[in-house]
């Protein structure tokens, strides 16, 4: 089964339902409604389906998943995510990549790591009215309308591994505080996680090696 994928129309009703064309924030290095813009949704749309083939590769090529990390990676221009790739040839930094250098359950082609904004490949700060907040509260406030679609695409992802089952593989979350919380909160409402979970404190260089079970 491949990675459940919206069709550029479904992407454009996202963004719409999101109200992200809407965010006036440097989401995508300029400063006014960047969103309103079908040409920027259609830069966002080919950079997701980009990701999702990284991803796909390297589901194929996964070996005793031991761990699936909660995340928040995707950025313009693909810059952060965890999947990056030259050519066929996959690079994680080396062994690990910049930002999990301290997440010791992200370890190659032994881990899952799901960026939980996926499709959404924005510049998530939080600095200057920037996107991050206005993503997770348009997303708390109106979360079916993004939930309908990371459901299907989380399931379509564990099916490609069917060695993995949520439920009983170790998780962990290492994402910013209001993300954090948007993915505990999906993570218990929708696989019913309810034990606590490992989630890493983050800076402004990446995610440190402390963390608290919530």
């Amino acid at each position: 089964m491949p990675i459940f994928q919206l069709s550029f129309a479904e992407y454009q009703n996202l963004i719409a339902a999101l109200q992200l064309n809407h965010l006036n924030a440097q989401s995508l290095g300029r400063d006014t409604f960047p969103l309103a813009d079908p040409l920027n949704i259609q830069r966002l749309y080919n950079e997701y389906l980009e990701r999702d083939a990284r991803l796909d590769t390297y589901l194929n090529n996964i070996t005793e998943c031991q761990a699936i990390v909660f995340a928040e990676a995707s950025k313009t221009g693909n810059r952060n995510y965890i999947y990056r790739g030259v050519g066929n040839v996959f690079h994680f930094n080396g062994i690990q990549h910049n930002y999990f250098n301290n997440v010791t359950e992200a370890q190659w082609y032994r881990s899952l790591i799901i960026d939980f904004f996926s499709p959404i490949g924005i510049n998530h700060t939080s600095q200057n009215g920037g996107s991050r907040d206005y993503l997770n509260n348009q997303y708390l406030s109106n979360y079916i309308l993004y939930e309908n679609y990371l459901t299907n695409y989380i399931n379509s992802i564990l099916m490609m591994v069917p060695t993995i089952d949520i439920n009983n593989i170790t998780v962990v979350i290492a994402a910013p505080i209001k993300t954090r919380d948007s993915i505990l909160k999906y993570l218990r409402r929708i696989y019913h996680l309810f034990n606590p979970i490992k989630c890493y404190r983050i800076n402004e260089r990446g995610v440190t090696n402390q963390s608290d079970l919530l």
